[in-house]
């Protein structure tokens, strides 16, 4: 069975990439794999299967556009992509068309909860409860989760429609993996120090200005507490002022 995998790959600086580059050669053992892993710029070769791994950051922007395009399954590693979709319409300067894809999703509360986030009076609230997911899950013939929670709303979107929860896998780079003191001397972290870690891409739908708060109010019955934030900063937000780790450090202070 031929199956086009729809993904950015190492170095691209979404974790999904990590994630999609380890579970290939699993999935090259049961099937033939051509891997798209940028925008195409010529026809892809034909498949039995085409698969696509969908995140709620920028770099996905060219898959949401081929999943849309073309049906296949999606892999869900977000359940919304409201961030993608405003960064591919509102801050193109593309406001009506993020407007008609809220109406199309939400209706008319869609329209008037898009008009306040195109303003940048939406705050976090309000983008995080319009998923704006519909196109990819109406024109897939099949859906994997890879939480539990993406796997139910799925299901209840998509009665009578294949949909899986394919769980994390676990990937040691190292083996022997490193102790505990050899891996923090090599990444320059105290070695008495109470380590937090955000890894992955530093988005906004992750909350890390909740995170920096909840860190920065513990520092002073926890002393030895460090919060790593262990990923590329993705989201300029020029719609939403405020955001980034040294506004959100500021704020904290």
């Amino acid at each position: 069975m031929r199956v086009n995998i729809y993904s950015p790959l190492p170095p691209s600086p979404s974790g999904i990439a990590d994630y999609v580059a380890e579970s290939l050669p699993a999935l090259g053992r049961h099937l033939e794999l051509h891997v798209v892993a940028e925008a195409p710029e010529a026809a892809v070769p034909p498949a039995d299967l085409d698969l696509y791994h969908l995140g709620n950051s920028p770099p996905h922007a060219w898959v949401y556009r081929a999943a849309c395009a073309r049906p296949g399954v999606a892999v869900l590693h977000d359940w919304s992509l409201h961030h993608l979709v405003l960064r591919e319409t509102v801050e193109r300067g593309e406001v009506s068309a993020y407007l008609r894809e809220m109406r199309r999703a939400h209706g008319e509360t869609g329209s008037f909860v898009g008009r306040q986030v195109a303003r940048a009076l939406g705050g976090d609230l309000l983008p995080s409860l319009f998923p704006l997911n519909d196109r990819v899950l109406e024109g897939s013939l099949a859906v994997v989760g890879l939480t539990e929670h993406v796997r139910s709303r799925a299901a209840r979107r998509l009665p009578g429609r294949p949909v899986l929860h394919l769980p994390h896998h676990l990937f040691l780079p190292l083996d022997p993996p490193p102790s505990k003191p050899d891996a923090r001397r090599a990444l320059g972290l105290p070695l008495d120090a109470l380590v937090v870690t955000a890894p992955g891409l530093a988005t906004s739908s992750k909350r890390l200005d909740l995170a920096v708060r909840a860190a920065a109010r513990l520092r002073a019955s926890h002393p030895a507490l460090r919060l790593v934030v262990a990923g590329k900063p993705i989201h300029r937000c020029r719609w939403r002022p405020g955001c980034g780790r040294r506004a959100w450090a500021r704020a904290s202070s």
